[in-house]
């Protein structure tokens, strides 16, 4: 029978984490980052509306000032109005 001597030890979940230290606490900045990023946007209001266009695939949302506002653009045939619900 063949033995086999002087190995390394293998690798624990301890080694693994004070291997990745840096890495997990990167990450852990980033995503509390991320959090206070999403918390301080301003939700929509259910009165407001909105202009969406179609550019290239993606869709645009532009707040307007008021209904009418939004009707002449929807006139023009450049977008669709939404109200904030409908969103």
């Amino acid at each position: 029978m063949l033995t086999v001597r002087n190995l390394p030890p293998e690798p624990t979940f301890r080694d693994w984490l004070q291997e990745n230290t840096q890495l997990l606490v990167a990450l852990g900045a980033w995503a509390l980052t991320m959090l206070a990023i999403s918390g301080s946007v301003p939700q929509g209001v259910a009165s407001s509306w909105h202009v969406v266009r179609f550019v290239e695939g993606a869709a645009i949302y532009d707040q307007t000032q008021s209904e009418s506002d939004c009707d002449v653009t929807e006139a023009s045939g450049d977008g669709i109005c939404l109200s904030g619900p409908g969103l």
